[in-house]
């Protein structure tokens, strides 16, 4: 990664794609590039150790290569595109297939990040729906281990709101005359003897 870095100021990935050694990038003096015997001996002997240390060494150096060079696309012009199109030249055709792959590459690196945020919004709705299960749980005992057998709890108190009794649709009875109107078919009958 060292050498490449040092040694090539435009990469190519794809026609029209490249990496550019950035000039206005800090430039990191690092140790001198290091054999791969002498990389072999300064790494730790144990195998967790030592794919740690390597996977930390790449690390590294991916970053510093990052951080010192862009990614540079040129993306083609109208008449690029239009004469691309008109012309029926096999040689100028492939000139532009980078061009035309171009979408392709860039919707490829957009759905795995649709993918990801998607999955974050998933795991986010089942630690929510996992903490309301846990406190329907929790309410649920409680309600069950609290002594109180009826529906109710002891700190509530019903409330029935009402007009003093008379609505507008009702007669206007006293107690003793409804009473009289329901049960007069059972009331005893005073029968005469002769």
């Amino acid at each position: 990664m060292d050498r490449v870095a040092r040694s090539f100021n435009e990469i190519p990935i794809l026609e029209g794609v490249t990496f550019v050694k950035d000039p206005k990038a800090a430039v990191v003096q690092s140790e001198p590039i290091k054999s791969e015997a002498e990389i072999e001996a300064s790494l730790p002997r144990s195998l967790e150790d030592k794919q740690d240390a390597l996977n930390g060494m790449i690390a590294e150096k991916v970053s510093s290569f990052v951080g010192s060079h862009t990614l540079q696309i040129k993306l083609p012009t109208a008449t690029d595109l239009q004469r691309s199109l008109v012309e029926e030249g096999r040689g100028k055709k492939k000139k532009m297939s980078g061009y035309l792959l171009l979408p392709l590459i860039l919707g490829g690196t957009m759905i795995p990040l649709a993918l990801g945020a998607l999955a974050l919004l998933a795991g986010k709705a089942l630690i929510v729906s996992k903490l309301a299960l846990v406190l329907a749980g929790i309410i649920g005992l409680k309600k069950l281990l609290s002594g109180s057998g009826g529906g109710h709890e002891s700190g509530h108190v019903e409330v029935v709101a009402g007009s003093g009794g008379h609505s507008g649709w009702g007669r206007s009875y006293t107690k003793e005359e409804a009473q009289k109107m329901a049960y007069q078919a059972y009331e005893p009958k005073a029968t005469t003897t002769s």
